[in-house]
C-alpha cells in the first residue's frame, strides 16, 4: 500500500533493438490471506494465495463454459486474461486455513432471490482436501458450506442456499454449530452479505499439502416463480339515493414490480364506501340535505420470511401467527337546509349544519404492536351572508357584514397501544370554538376580515377552575387573524392599492399547567404590501395633447417646446406605465411565556408582545423589506422590460443580529417577435427570442459586533450574480414547437 514507482529492466540483449510496452498491469489476488486458524503456533502449517492464468500460469484451462464468455482485448486478437485463486498449503489433520474477501465494500448484498452459489475448483495435487465456503455479515454471523474435493480437473461445487436457511432453523445462536457438510454462527442473513471466506480444510488422519484452484465463484438458480397482482372495482347507483363503491387489490410474494423488485409480501385489501342520501326521500322543495356516510377498510400482509430471519414462512401455523391485520370502520351524518321563502327560515334555520362522526381503527404487527383507537365527533355551526347593500352615486356600500359564523366541535377518542409488552392507554377530549366575520363596507374597494379560534381541552378537571373552562375547556390554543385590503382604483393617473394580512397564534399545554408552570408559546405573522401603478401613457398623452397639433406636419418650423410635446404624445403609445411594488414581512417567535399577548402585538401593530417570556434562548424574530420598481416600453414586435428591486433583511436570534441586502439592478429582459432570421425560413410559422441581463449584489453584515482585542475585522459577506439568458422559440407549420434556452450564471 505504500507503492510509488516502478522500474523495468531489459538483458541480454546482442544487438541494437526497439522495444514496445503496450500494457502494464497488476496480477495477483485481491483476496486477504487470513491464514491457519486453530494451531497458529505451528510455523511448518502455512496458506500462500497466488494468481494464475493462461498468461502466467503453464497448464492453465479454462473451466467448462468460462471461455464462451470472455471478449476480445481492444488491439489484438487474444482473450481478455482470465484467472483463478491460486491456494498453496500445508496444513495438518484436525486444522484449517482461511482467506477472505469483502464483497460489498462497505454495502450488504441480497442473495434472497437466488437459490445456490456455485464455484468450480480444481485440485492440483490429488490431496483431497474439504473446501471451505463461508459468507455472511462479519465473523460472528456466517453460513458455512464444506465439501471434500476429489477427482481430477476442474470439479463443479453447488451450494443449496435453502438448505443453510433450514439447518440454522428458526433459533440461533453465537456458538458455532455443524453437521459436517453445513454450519452456521450467530444470525446470518440472506439480506446482508458483506464477505466470502474460502478455506481448505484437513478431516484426514494424515498432514495434507497442495494447491487448489478456485474460479467463477456466483450466484445461480436465480428464483422463476410466476406471482399475480390485481384490482377489482364495484360501483352501484340507485336514483341517487344511493351509491356504493367497492374497491380491492391483493399482491402475492414474488411479484415483480419491476426486473429486481420482487415483492416480499402477500398483501391484500377490501375498501367499502357507502352513501345513503336520505333528503331524497323528501320533497326537493324543502331544501333538505342529510347523507349517511359508511366506509369500511380491511387490510392483511404476510412477510414471505420469518421476521429478523431469512427463514421462509411455510406452515399454515406459521401464516396464521404472522399476518398482520388493519382495519378502520367509520359513519358519518350530517344535517343542513337551503333555499327558505321567508326571513326567519333565512336567518334561524338555513345558516345551520349540525354533524356527526364516529370512527375505529384497530391495527396488528405480530410480535410488535396491537394498537386501536375509538373516536367520536360532534359539530354545530352556523354561517349567514345578509344582503344588506345600497347605492350611493356609482359605488354599492353595505350597511352589514359581508358573512359571519360561529362553529363549535367536541372530539373524544380512546387510544390503546401494546408495544412489544408495553401497554398504554389515553383519552382526548377537546372542542374547538370558532368565529369569523367579513365586511365589505364599499364594494370592491375597502375590506375587513376577523377569525378567532379557542381549542378547549377536558381530560384535567382540576385545571377546569371558571364556569368558562368547565363550558369551553382549559386553553390549549389560541388563534386570531385580521385581513384588510384597499383599493383606491384610478386616481387621476394613479392606481394605489394597499393589503395588510397578520395571524397570531399560541399554543399551551396542559401538562405544564398541571405541574405549575403554566406557560405558552406565542407566534405572529404579519405581511403588508403596497402596489403603484403610475399610467404613464396617460400622463404623457394629456401632456402632449397641449400642443397645436396642426403644426406637427411641420416640426421642423414648429419650436422645440412643440417637438418635445409631440415626442411625449408619441412617446406615450410604446411606454404605458411604471409599476412600484412594496412588501413588508415580519415573523416573531417567543417561547414559554407567561400569559397573552398584548392586543397591539396580536393585532401586528407592535414587536412587543408586554409578557414575560422565560425562554430567551429559543426566542426570534425577522423582519424584510422589499421594493421593486418595474415598467416595459413596446415597439411594434420588441418589448423592453426594466427592472430594479432592493431588499433588507434583519434577522435577531435573541444572540446576534444578522442583515442581508440585496440590490439587483440592472435587471432587463428583450422580447423579439419574431425572432431575427426567421422568416427567411419557410417552414417556421412563428417564432420569438427572449434576452435576459441582471446584476445582483448582495451584503451580509453583523449590525451588534463590536471590535475584540483578537478580532478587529467586521465580519461581512458580500456576494456578486451575474445572470444572461438566451432562448429562441420556434413553431413549425407542421405544430412542432422548439425551445432553446441558454443560461450564464
Amino acid at each position: 500500500d505504500r507503492i510509488a514507482y516502478y522500474r523495468i529492466t531489459w538483458y541480454g540483449f546482442t544487438r541494437t533493438d526497439t522495444l514496445f510496452l503496450w500494457h502494464l498491469g497488476i496480477g495477483g489476488s485481491t483476496w486477504i490471506n487470513e491464514g491457519v486458524k486453530v494451531d497458529t503456533a505451528d510455523t511448518t502449517q502455512y496458506l500462500a494465495l497466488n494468481f494464475v492464468s493462461k498468461k502466467t500460469t503453464t497448464g492453465y484451462e479454462y473451466p467448462p463454459g468460462v471461455e464462451d464468455k470472455l471478449n476480445y482485448e481492444y488491439g489484438s486478437n487474444a482473450y481478455e486474461d482470465e484467472g483463478a485463486l491460486s491456494m498453496l498449503y500445508e496444513i495438518k489433520p484436525g486444522d484449517y486455513a482461511l482467506a477472505r474477501k469483502n464483497v460489498g465494500g462497505g454495502r450488504e448484498y441480497n442473495f434472497i432471490n437466488y437459490r445456490s452459489i456455485s464455484l468450480w475448483v480444481w485440485d492440483r495435487t490429488s490431496s483431497h482436501p474439504t473446501l471451505i465456503v463461508r459468507f455472511g455479515k462479519d465473523s460472528l454471523n456466517f453460513y458455512e458450506y464444506r465439501q471434500r474435493i476429489t477427482g481430477e480437473g476442474w470439479q463443479s461445487v453447488k451450494i443449496p442456499l435453502d438448505s443453510l436457511v433450514r439447518f440454522k432453523g428458526e433459533t440461533y445462536s453465537q456458538d458455532y454449530r455443524s453437521n459436517g457438510r453445513y454450519g452456521v454462527r450467530g444470525n446470518p442473513s440472506l439480506f446482508e452479505v458483506e464477505f466470502f471466506w474460502i478455506g481448505i480444510a484437513n478431516d484426514s488422519t494424515a498432514r495434507i499439502s497442495g494447491e487448489l484452484w478456485v474460479n467463477e465463484l456466483r450466484l445461480t438458480d436465480p428464483i422463476r416463480t410466476s406471482a399475480h397482482a390485481g384490482n377489482v372495482t364495484l360501483a352501484l347507483n340507485v336514483s341517487d339515493l344511493f351509491q356504493t363503491t367497492v374497491t380491492g387489490n391483493f399482491e402475492q410474494i414474488n411479484f415483480a414490480r419491476s426486473a429486481t423488485d420482487l415483492s416480499q409480501y402477500q398483501s391484500s385489501r377490501l375498501n367499502l364506501n357507502s352513501t345513503l342520501n336520505l333528503h331524497r326521500l323528501f320533497p326537493s322543495s324543502w331544501g333538505l340535505s342529510l347523507p349517511l356516510n359508511f366506509s369500511h377498510n380491511f387490510t392483511t400482509r404476510l412477510p414471505k420470511f420469518i421476521p429478523g430471519l431469512d427463514v421462509p414462512v411455510t406452515s399454515p401455523e406459521e401464516r396464521r401467527k404472522l399476518t398482520s391485520t388493519s382495519r378502520s370502520t367509520a359513519y358519518s351524518v350530517a344535517f343542513s337546509k337551503t333555499g327558505s321563502s321567508n326571513l326567519l327560515g333565512k336567518w334561524f334555520l338555513d345558516p345551520w349544519r349540525l354533524n356527526y362522526g364516529a370512527r375505529y381503527d384497530f391495527s396488528y404487527v405480530p410480535g410488535q404492536s396491537r394498537d386501536s383507537t375509538a373516536s367520536e365527533s360532534y359539530g354545530v355551526r352556523y354561517s349567514y351572508r345578509p344582503t344588506g347593500e345600497f347605492m350611493l352615486g356609482s359605488r354599492r356600500y353595505r350597511y352589514l357584514p359581508s358573512s359571519y359564523s360561529l362553529s363549535y366541535n367536541y372530539n373524544v377518542s380512546s387510544t390503546f397501544s401494546d408495544v412489544l409488552g408495553t401497554r398504554t392507554r389515553r383519552t382526548d377530549k377537546a372542542g374547538n370554538l370558532s368565529a369569523s366575520i367579513n365586511y365589505d363596507p364599499i364594494l370592491g374597494m375597502l375590506s375587513f376580515g376577523y377569525s378567532v379560534s379557542r381549542r378547549g381541552d377536558y381530560r384535567y378537571g382540576e385545571l377546569l377552575k371558571t364556569s368558562l373552562d368547565s363550558l369551553l375547556g382549559f386553553e390549549s390554543q389560541f388563534r386570531e387573524n385580521l385581513t384588510a385590503s384597499l383599493n383606491l382604483g384610478q386616481i387621476w393617473f394613479l392606481h394605489p392599492s394597499l393589503s395588510y394580512r397578520h395571524g397570531y397564534s399560541e399554543d399551551r399545554k396542559p401538562e405544564n399547567a398541571l405541574s405549575g408552570f403554566d406557560v405558552r408559546d406565542l407566534n405572529e405573522d404579519l405581511s403588508v404590501g403596497f402596489t403603484l401603478n403610475l399610467e404613464s401613457g396617460l400622463v404623457l398623452s394629456k401632456v402632449g395633447g397641449l400642443r397645436d397639433k396642426s403644426k406637427d406636419t411641420s416640426l421642423a418650423t414648429a419650436g422645440p417646446l412643440h417637438t418635445i410635446l409631440y415626442g411625449m404624445d408619441r412617446l406615450s403609445r410604446i411606454w404605458r406605465s411604471v409599476r412600484l411594488n412594496y412588501s413588508f414581512t415580519r415573523t416573531s417567535n417567543y417561547y414559554a411565556a407567561t400569559g397573552r399577548a398584548d392586543l397591539m402585538y396580536r393585532l401586528g401593530l407592535s414587536i412587543d408582545p408586554k409578557v414575560t417570556v422565560t425562554d430567551t434562548q429559543r426566542s426570534l424574530w425577522r423582519e424584510s423589506h422589499s421594493y421593486d420598481l418595474s415598467t416595459s416600453i413596446n415597439v411594434g414586435g420588441l418589448n423592453l422590460s426594466p427592472r430594479g428591486s432592493y431588499s433588507r433583511d434583519l434577522r435577531d436570534d435573541q444572540t446576534q443580529r444578522i442583515l442581508t441586502q440585496t440590490w439587483r439592478f440592472p435587471d432587463v429582459s428583450l422580447t423579439m417577435r419574431p425572432a431575427p432570421f426567421a422568416s427567411n425560413f419557410k417552414f417556421i410559422a412563428s417564432s420569438d427570442l427572449s434576452l435576459s441581463y441582471s446584476d445582483e449584489r448582495s451584503k451580509t453584515t453583523y449590525p451588534l459586533w463590536r471590535p475584540t482585542f483578537g478580532d478587529t475585522v467586521e465580519p461581512r459577506t458580500l456576494r456578486t450574480t451575474r445572470t444572461i439568458n438566451v432562448s429562441p422559440r420556434f413553431t413549425l407549420k407542421n405544430g412542432t414547437n422548439i425551445t432553446l434556452t441558454y443560461t450564464y450564471t
